[in-house]
Order: C-alpha cells, then structure tokens, then sequence
C-alpha cells in the first residue's frame, strides 16, 4: 500500500503529466523567409493571426516596426517603412516576430 508521501507525489506528477500538452498546445511556430538588404519579410504560420515585427540595429536601436495579419490558410507578409534605406535588413540587424490571434476572428 501506498504511504501518503509516496502517494501525494504520484498524483503530483501525474498532474504534471497531463497537464504538460495543455501547456504548450497554444504554441505555434511562425516560419519567415528574410533576404538581406531588403525591407520586406514573408512567412508562414497560425492561421488569422496578427503578426508583428520589429527590426532592430545589432546595439539595439529601433530601425522598424510594421503590423500584418495572416490569412486563414497562415501565409503573411509585409514590409518595413518602403523605399526607406535606413529599414533594409542588415546582417547582425534583430528581428522580433510575435503572432497573436486577430480580435474578432
């Protein structure tokens, strides 16, 4: 028979167990297709979901930020400040997507 501290950590771990797939199904990978010396990114990922990016100078600074949606099949695109020198991407430059469900979808 099971003592109770044998029998607390089992339901404890089993609780984690099952708990585990709940935690990282909200997750989903955004794919992005990135050419140097360009200002504009394409990708793939979660259907109907915004997507922000920013892009950052390799010290940090701000250099860009622009808001897209994707659509319901999951493909996105846009470009930082058009026609702009100062946003094309740079080797060393950050990049920083972040998806989130559309309000209203």
């Amino acid at each position: 028979m099971f003592s109770r501290r044998r029998l607390s950590m089992f339901l404890r771990l089993t609780a984690t167990a099952l708990a585990a797939p709940l935690i990282t199904v909200g997750r989903s990978p955004i794919s992005v297709q990135v050419v140097i010396g360009d200002n504009c990114l394409s990708g793939f990922g979660p259907g109907r979901q915004e997507v922000i990016a920013t892009l950052r100078t390799p010290g940090g600074d701000l250099r860009g930020r622009f808001q897209s949606a994707s659509d319901r099949f999951g493909l996105w695109g846009g470009c930082f400040e058009p026609n702009e020198p100062a946003t094309f991407i740079n080797g060393g430059d950050l990049l920083r997507l972040l998806s989130a469900i559309t309000p209203g979808t």
